[in-house]
């Protein structure tokens, strides 16, 4: 029998949310789903076979005691997933981690250049991509290229603000969880409710940067993975959910290739600074939370 989710990190990309969310699950009273993303309120197609289904694929395996746990890191961007959020539980809690954007940016598009999403080798020219793409069509076909667009917080947390109420919704920044990621971990135990004295493992970083070996091969493996694509139909015929989704994140770790990703052009960073500023400060006048840094770092 299904229950709804009692807490959701819903953003953003390349913010450490992985790590966040790995952190949370050693808690003996949290259970969280296998997939990398639980996509069910922004998915129009998974939304429409209802919550049940989605159920059965993420969180079969969760007890009826267990406080729920889950992260999609697009949600926040998409008032339509946040709304559908807010009917399947009002209560729920929201985290959301922030990242510089600038640092952000780049990452995504690094991120998205390993899992085969982009195909612009020059982060410069994907940056002019953006805006036509999201123009011609919508950014619910390219949010995993919008590198701008998914590093303009302000109005996307003033959305979670005003759909969930402030008080539920929790915003740490990735350099805190860097330092202080147990203090984060017991503040949200207690707001669950939960026993405070656990400690978990918090030294592991459980997406790190990483190169592309092969952008093509990116390609095929996500193509061969895609929803309602015949090889991954297959596939699902063969194998349980969760072994379908250890095999993808197998094969996609094969065309990685450890190491830092290339320094940013400086012209780039520059602008990308005084691009941000404006947003930045409307965050900071938001939350309360000082950003001034990433003007400058």
């Amino acid at each position: 029998m299904s229950r709804p989710i009692d807490l959701m990190i819903v953003g953003a990309q390349k913010a450490g949310t992985t790590s966040l969310l790995r952190y949370l699950m050693q808690h003996p009273e949290i259970c969280v789903h296998s997939h990398r993303e639980m996509v069910f309120f922004l998915n129009d197609e998974m939304y429409e076979k209802g919550y049940s289904k989605a159920w059965k694929k993420y969180f079969n395996e969760c007890k009826a005691n267990k406080i729920i746990v889950a992260k999609d890191v697009m949600t926040m961007y998409s008032e339509k997933a946040l709304r559908r959020l807010k009917e399947h539980n009002h209560e729920i809690i929201l985290v959301i981690l922030l990242r510089d954007p600038v640092s952000r940016a780049y990452s995504a598009y690094w991120y998205a250049r390993r899992r085969g999403w982009e195909f612009i080798k020059s982060f410069e020219e994907a940056l002019k991509a953006e805006e036509e793409r999201l123009n011609s069509e919508s950014w619910d076909k390219w949010h995993q290229n919008a590198y701008l667009y998914n590093s303009i917080y302000y109005p996307h947390v003033k959305n979670c603000f005003e759909i969930f109420g402030k008080s539920n919704v929790k915003i740490y920044l990735t350099n805190w969880l860097k330092t202080d990621s147990v203090r984060i971990c017991k503040e949200l135990f207690s707001t669950l409710n939960i026993d405070q004295n656990f400690t978990p493992e918090t030294r592991i970083n459980y997406n790190p940067g990483a190169l592309p070996k092969s952008d093509v091969l990116g390609r095929i493996i996500t193509f061969a993975f895609t929803r309602g694509k015949p090889i991954k139909e297959i596939i699902k015929r063969l194998l349980p959910e969760a072994k379908v989704t250890g095999l993808r994140h197998f094969i996609l770790g094969l065309n990685e290739v450890k190491g830092e990703i290339p320094p940013m052009n400086p012209s780039t960073k520059k602008w990308l600074r005084e691009y941000f500023r404006p947003y930045n400060l409307s965050l900071q006048e938001l939350t309360g939370i000082d950003v001034s840094h990433w003007n400058d770092e």
